[in-house]
């Protein structure tokens, strides 16, 4: 390889590991729909919810009731994959 590939190879994998460490920081606070929005859309019978914390609302963080949080973190996903 040359010196100007391995340093563009080298610059792709640091920008690769910084986006992991700052994409799940980068979410905007959660806005519940109001009752009018929600009205239209009906509840949906036969529905799996798959998410963990739904299994278990014990494991809900706190921040997920003023919506700065998913219900369940990314290293929790990962391991239902």
């Amino acid at each position: 390889m040359h010196v100007p590939e391995i340093a563009a190879f080298a610059l792709l994998r640091a920008g690769l590991a910084a986006a992991q460490l700052t994409y799940a920081s980068n979410q905007v606070e959660v806005i519940p729909d109001s009752e009018a929005v929600a009205a239209n859309f009906p509840e949906v019978e036969d529905v799996e919810l798959r998410s963990p914390a739904f299994a278990n609302p014990d494991s809900v963080p706190a921040t997920f009731a003023n919506g700065t949080s998913g219900p369940t973190d990314q290293a929790t996903l990962g391991e239902s994959n």
